[in-house]
């Protein structure tokens, strides 16, 4: 995780409030189309996207990253509430998928949730029989929530 993060260095984030604009939108389907084609959110139009991003009852932000030119790299949805950051959805710029972008990105929750000074980040489900979400076992020290308890993975 410490060259991923090498990777990123002259990257730039930004909380911003949960408005959709265009380019989220445009960004979204391109991942969407590369990553998840043929899902359920891969058909999503942009008012749904609208909705998904700023439909909440719930303090509900975006942590927008650009790279040195200033463009959109990645987006992630997230909810704040007094002592966790929840992870709802992120989505990024393929290009940068072997770069480790989405990596990147959970390392970046888990400094702004130090920063806000909150005690958990929350990466959402974990499906084991879905290799995708391998991913959130890197991030230590991580948790599971099974069967009614916690367990440390």
């Amino acid at each position: 995780l410490k060259r991923v993060s090498k990777n990123f260095d002259n990257f730039s984030h930004k909380l911003v409030n949960n408005v959709s604009t265009k380019e989220h939108y445009e960004l979204f389907k391109k991942y969407q189309l590369n990553r998840h084609q043929g899902g359920s959110m891969s058909d999503m139009d942009e008012d749904e996207f609208t909705s998904m991003i700023e439909t909440s009852p719930i303090k509900t932000s975006l942590l927008e990253f650009r790279d040195k030119s200033k463009n959109l790299a990645g987006v992630v949805l997230l909810d704040i509430d007094k002592k966790n950051l929840s992870a709802v959805y992120s989505f990024y710029d393929v290009k940068f998928e072997k770069s480790g972008l989405g990596n990147f990105m959970i390392l970046e929750l888990i400094e702004l949730a130090k920063k806000l000074t909150l005690d958990y980040v929350y990466l959402g489900y974990y499906i084991k029989n879905a290799p995708r979400m391998n991913y959130k076992l890197k991030f230590k020290e991580g948790e599971l929530y099974s069967d009614g308890k916690w367990t440390k993975t």
